[in-house]
């Protein structure tokens, strides 16, 4: 589907919901160019794009080390195709986006600093069609273009190594294994951004799968067999009451970002 499909012309003439963390939101923008990035206080992200990109290699090696990226160029190829896609119609960055196809003992996907996105093969297995990998795939490109991973390496590079500025790759990656080397010595103190983390990727989700022109409902019908949440949201009051699980609200938010989407791109149920 080109940028300029007239099914996605009338789906980019909504306004997308401000996004509500930390410094990092969404500006709300009409037409067919997507809301561009609100610049972050260097004091929560002392990464510019580039040094996130480094800093995103120096963990892909670790994860190197430790999982099997799998060699399947149909596939790969048909992942990064839709994650391209997806890509386009998120605000510009100088971010390196990828898509890797791994090998997982679950279901699962996840990304991290710079760009990097890797999707288990049993994941593949369990979407039942692009609409639904679309979805999972734009989560966590919000993850990445809020720069989530970026702005808590900056909390710990500063309770760890007391660095407050960095350098060109050299030192990305130095500073980065000198974290690895003294982390243990600084636990991570808990904290209950996890779940406000996890709206914020899905809004991006909503966002960008509609703007896609893939199905905005699939990406909330594959949440919901994930966390086997079985439809159940809850309200308020069951909040209030201790009576919802944190799955079951998180899949509320997503059900309500998808009521800022015209009805026309929202799409079918993924299991029609």
């Amino acid at each position: 589907m080109s940028v300029y499909d007239p099914f996605r012309q009338g789906c980019t003439a909504f306004l997308f919901v401000f996004l509500l963390i930390a410094p990092v939101i969404l500006a709300q923008q009409e037409g067919p160019v997507p809301p561009p990035l609100q610049p972050v206080s260097r004091i929560v992200n002392i990464f510019s794009d580039e040094q996130e990109t480094y800093l995103g290699d120096a963990i892909g090696e670790q994860i190197a080390y430790r999982t099997k990226v799998i060699d399947d160029e149909q596939l790969s190829r048909h992942l990064r195709d839709v994650g391209e896609k997806l890509v386009q119609q998120l605000p510009p960055t100088k971010l390196n986006f990828r898509f890797y196809l791994i090998d997982l003992p679950e279901v699962n996907a996840f990304s991290i600093a710079g760009g990097r996105v890797y999707v288990a093969r049993k994941l593949i297995a369990f979407v039942h069609n692009d609409d639904e990998l679309a979805g999972i795939l734009a989560h966590e490109l919000g993850h990445i273009v809020t720069h989530q991973s970026a702005i808590y390496m900056t909390q710990r590079f500063r309770e760890v190594l007391g660095v407050t500025q960095l350098g060109d790759r050299a030192d990305v990656t130095d500073k980065f294994h000198k974290y690895l080397e003294n982390a243990a010595r600084k636990p991570v103190q808990p904290g209950s951004t996890g779940e406000k983390h996890q709206e914020v990727a899905d809004q991006v989700a909503v966002f960008a799968v509609a703007r896609s022109g893939y199905s905005a409902q699939a990406f909330v019908d594959a949440l919901d067999r994930l966390q086997e949440t079985h439809g159940k949201i809850g309200n308020w009051l069951t909040d209030l009451i201790g009576f919802n699980s944190i799955e079951q609200h998180r899949l509320r938010e997503a059900v309500k970002h998808m009521s800022a989407v015209p009805q026309e791109c929202i799409g079918k149920p993924s299991s029609l």
